[in-house]
């Protein structure tokens, strides 16, 4: 009686899962991705039964990479896939497994992501300091000039030595009027983070 198998495989061959001979449920599938490939459904059965289905994975995965990133170099890409089966074909030059690629890919589209969450950060920091910027110029062009001397006097009390050194030193001079407005600027910046200012 013939064995549903057909003629017993190559020695080291027709291996399924587990080392047993294929089952029609793991032919029919990987049979499939040959016939997709231009190998006929005779040939394409025949492989799979004689060979491991990773080796043929790996010269599927292979084949797609050439066709992908050589097109032209293979005429009969069914007739090279079951020849590199049998036998055994090399990885071609520069040849990277397609689970690597999508690995590579994933990580790309990640640090994309990075970067665009990186920049959209930035975005927002820039945004919300020219919004306080433009909140506390607001704030100090509606001073009164009363208002102004107060804060003056707030701003240089709670200023470091540093900054009333340079307001006492006459060389400095022209420097005290931007020393000064940055101060007021600080403490109204404060006020406002404190809720203490009219908006």
């Amino acid at each position: 009686m013939t064995e549903r198998w057909g003629p017993a495989p190559p020695r080291g061959g027709g291996c399924g899962r587990n080392g047993r001979p294929p089952t029609d449920l793991d032919v029919r599938p990987l049979a499939r991705e040959l016939i997709d490939r231009g190998v006929t459904a005779a040939r394409a059965e025949e492989l799979v039964r004689r060979h491991p289905r990773e080796k043929i994975a790996a010269q599927v995965d292979r084949l797609d990479w050439i066709l992908e990133k050589k097109p032209g170099k293979v005429a009969d890409p069914g007739a090279y896939l079951a020849g590199a089966i049998r036998g055994d074909y090399a990885a071609p030059g520069g040849f990277v497994p397609e689970a690597e690629r999508r690995r590579r890919e994933e990580a790309d589209r990640a640090a994309e992501r990075r970067a665009a969450e990186e920049a959209r950060r930035k975005r927002d920091t820039v945004d919300a300091e020219r919004a306080e910027r433009e909140r506390v110029d607001a704030y100090v062009r509606g001073l009164s000039a009363d208002d102004r001397r107060r804060l003056e006097a707030e701003a240089l009390a709670e200023a470091p030595e540093e900054a009333r050194e340079v307001l006492r030193d006459p060389a400095a001079a022209k420097f005290k009027n931007a020393v000064m407005s940055g101060m007021i600027r600080d403490r109204v910046r404060a006020l406002l983070a404190a809720g203490a200012a009219r908006a």
